[in-house]
């Protein structure tokens, strides 16, 4: 067996929501409909740009994320989608879609390395912009390796909560003993300490989550 992660250029309304507002979704598509997780503030922006094409049925959010449901599926409206290609290839298409900077990325799984060699060549032979992030065989299953890559695993952030937990990290905050403190974070991002402080616990909690289940 064997699994592959790409990305691909995207120029469908969840690609270009991406592209225009800085934000990042993830996509279960129940055939009549998807459901969107969104990272970033779900505003008039978004909601509009939604709504001229998918639709929203509902949606819930908070400051810096939200959940949508769409009253249409994507696929329905539009040809040539991934799942289109996977089957085509013999591939299995591995949920969420992500949606990031305007690039779709995702990950498949084949028996066989030729079909994800022939998944990849049919969206090249298309005309498609890919990239292979990264690709093995999975030969044994193991306690505590996922079949699935674990960067599908990992939480989606805001741009904030990224940005707060990149220069925690980088600064030593997570080291021990610690080298820097959530003021200094504060400083050097401008922002104060209690929205470094917010950041972080949210950021962790979303790991905790992504991650209690594997261990």
């Amino acid at each position: 067996m064997y699994t592959a992660s790409f990305s691909v250029n995207d120029s469908s309304t969840f690609g270009d929501v991406t592209a225009r507002t800085n934000r990042t979704i993830r996509l279960w598509c129940n055939d009549d409909r998807d459901l969107l997780h969104v990272a970033g503030s779900v505003d008039d922006e978004v909601l509009d740009m939604l709504r001229s094409t998918v639709g929203v049925e509902g949606q819930a959010s908070q400051v810096d994320e939200g959940i949508i449901v769409t009253k249409g599926c994507l696929r329905e409206r539009a040809s040539g989608f991934l799942e289109d290609y996977a089957q085509d290839a013999g591939c299995l298409l591995i949920s969420p879609l992500r949606y990031e900077r305007g690039e779709k990325r995702f990950q498949v799984v084949a028996l066989k390395p030729a079909q994800i060699s022939s998944f990849y060549q049919n969206l090249v032979e298309d005309g498609k912009s890919v990239t292979v992030e990264s690709k093995r065989e999975i030969q044994t299953v193991e306690h505590g390796e996922p079949l699935i890559a674990p960067a599908n695993l990992v939480p989606e952030f805001t741009q904030r909560q990224r940005q707060v937990i990149e220069t925690a990290y980088e600064n030593g905050y997570y080291d021990i003993p610690r080298e820097t403190t959530t003021a200094e974070i504060a400083d050097e991002l401008g922002i104060s300490r209690r929205t470094v402080e917010e950041h972080l616990r949210r950021g962790e909690k979303k790991l905790m989550d992504g991650f209690i289940g594997e261990l």
